[in-house]
């Protein structure tokens, strides 16, 4: 066997493993997307509960105002994107539809807090100050503790930063396109967008009767609504990763595949040539 035989033997060997891993990830990401997928479903459960408490609350009263902006206001902005690469510009376009975000707003000191490494570093390089930075959950059971983890941060960007105003900035899912960039504004709260829920006739003969401070029965609602959020918005950009690593390991294994047969064929040639060569001289 000749030095380029073996050489192209090494070089189709590392390709098939190369191509074993490509394999996996593809089941892996595969896998993921539906428990993902599932999670947001199940907490747009959840989210009914909450919206019949709203309508319960506010059935009747007046809304409260929304609060101006105070002077020296900052802006926090929270950017969902991922640990690991190979899921194309996922974290690159959610990166700049922040930035397009934070653009439209008035001049303000903002903070930012990245959920993936992959985000964080490209804030950074666009020094957008980062004060926190969380590892993309591994389970739908560990985004129960990063929502929490959220939620202390917003707290002490409003008692700390003067943080006014808070963004969620997010991929949901879409059809062809696998995943949009999306956002939402947490703070303040516009309670306009719940009036529909005071409007609206009770499901039941009767409203629910409730002791509690109706201020604070709104304000406990109103948390409830943030974990709703900021779950769903974790939950869907996981689902868009995957799917994003899906396609991206989907157009590897093709060329891969491709390639592999390149070789192939190249070895099968020159193993063909060798031994006419070989023929050749014994004839002779």
């Amino acid at each position: 066997m000749t030095q380029t035989q073996e050489s192209l033997q090494r070089r189709i060997a590392t390709v098939q493993d190369l191509g074993a891993v490509v394999r996996t990830m593809k089941a892996l990401s595969g896998a993921t997307i539906r428990q993902y997928e599932n999670a947001a479903t199940a907490v747009g459960e959840y989210y009914r509960t909450v919206e019949l408490g709203l309508r319960a609350v506010l059935h009747g009263v007046p809304l409260p105002r929304l609060p101006h902006r105070p002077p020296d206001a900052a802006v926090g902005v929270i950017v969902i994107g991922s640990d690991h690469g190979l899921c194309g510009r996922f974290n690159e376009l959610i990166v700049q539809h922040a930035v397009d975000e934070l653009k439209q707003l008035p001049p303000a000191p903002h903070y930012a807090l990245a959920v993936g490494a992959q985000v964080q570093m490209r804030l950074d390089e666009l020094q957008c100050p980062v004060t926190l930075s969380l590892p993309t959950p591994g389970s739908v059971t560990a985004m129960t503790r990063t929502v929490e983890q959220l939620l202390l941060e917003i707290d002490r960007w409003r008692s700390q930063e003067k943080v006014f105003e808070v963004l969620l900035v997010h991929h949901s899912p879409t059809g062809r396109s696998l995943y949009r960039a999306q956002s939402m504004r947490l703070l303040p709260v516009d309670f306009r967008h719940f009036r529909p829920l005071g409007e609206q006739p009770w499901p039941g003969r009767s409203l629910p009767y409730f002791s509690q401070d109706r201020a604070a029965l709104l304000a406990a609602l109103i948390r409830q609504y943030f974990l709703v959020m900021l779950f769903r918005a974790c939950a869907e950009s996981l689902a868009c990763e995957h799917a994003a690593r899906l396609a991206v390991m989907q157009r590897a294994d093709k060329n891969i595949a491709e390639h592999l047969q390149v070789l192939n064929n190249q070895y099968r040639q020159q193993r063909q040539s060798a031994i006419t060569e070989e023929l050749q001289d014994i004839i002779a």
